[in-house]
């Protein structure tokens, strides 16, 4: 009779599936680990989308409505002449901190028709009050980060706009993106992309025909920058009321 052979492994057929072990192993890990860090980043660059498409909702809300009311405040001066004041203005302030753009904007807007947490798009309706009056006074500008990385935007505001035209005198403030690495915020005339914007130095300027903005922000060593354009309707429809046809001047252009 032939013997019957035990099964089972060898010795040495132990010893070469724990080689082929040691060879893949190391492959796998990586693989997931790479997997994982995938993963982490394009949640994260989603969740930065998110917040960057909620700045840019809340500003172009903002900036589109702008308005140069009418009515004017009369002050007396010591020899009595009285002199007409703007209550309103549009002042954009071209600023920068190290390398960083640090633009502000300082406005009034028509915005109050729209609640401000219609104006963000990851916010519940019941998560902010809307103002009590349409007209609001609006300013943004940056901050250092609490987290010490970057700026935190800030949007401060009050409804109704300053009665004694006090650009300082907001109630309001709201953080509407942090950790930015830059703001900067440039004006069509019409003509010319301008930095900066102040109707308080010339009265007769009037508003901008549209605003670009311009978000930056950095991750590590990459740094990825965000553009859109926004119309300001009172400018566009002052122009075109004033002139009876539309003129291609008044067109931003997208670039």
């Amino acid at each position: 009779m032939k013997r019957r052979r035990n099964s089972g492994y060898t010795l040495l057929e132990f010893l070469v599936a724990m080689v082929i072990m040691g060879i893949i192993t190391p492959g796998v890990t990586l693989a997931l680990r790479a997997a994982t860090v995938a993963m982490d980043r394009s949640e994260a660059r989603a969740a930065r989308m998110q917040q960057v498409r909620a700045a840019f909702d809340v500003l172009s809300r903002d900036i589109s409505f702008a308005v140069l009311p009418s009515a004017s405040q009369s002050s007396s001066t010591s020899d009595s002449t009285t002199t007409s004041e703007p209550t309103s203005w549009f002042v954009g302030t071209d600023d920068s901190s190290g390398n960083a753009d640090t633009d502000s904007l300082e406005i009034i807007t028509a915005s109050g028709r729209v609640g401000y947490a219609e104006m963000l798009a990851d916010n519940t309706p019941d998560a902010a009050e809307e103002p009590p009056s349409y007209l609001v006074q609006v300013a943004y500008s940056l901050e250092p980060s609490e987290s010490g990385e970057g700026f935190d935007l800030i949007r401060r505001h009050r409804s109704p706009p300053s009665p004694d035209g006090d650009r300082n005198d907001l109630l309001v403030e709201e953080v509407v993106v942090k950790g930015i690495s830059g703001l900067n915020f440039s004006y069509f005339d019409g003509t010319d992309w301008l930095d900066s914007w102040d109707t308080t130095l010339d009265t007769e300027l009037g508003l901008p025909v549209a605003v670009r903005i311009t978000l930056t922000i950095r991750e590590g060593n990459t740094e990825e920058v965000y553009i859109t354009t926004v119309p300001v309707y009172s400018a566009s429809s002052s122009s075109t009321s004033s002139s009876g046809t539309s003129s291609s001047s008044g067109q931003a252009p997208s670039g």
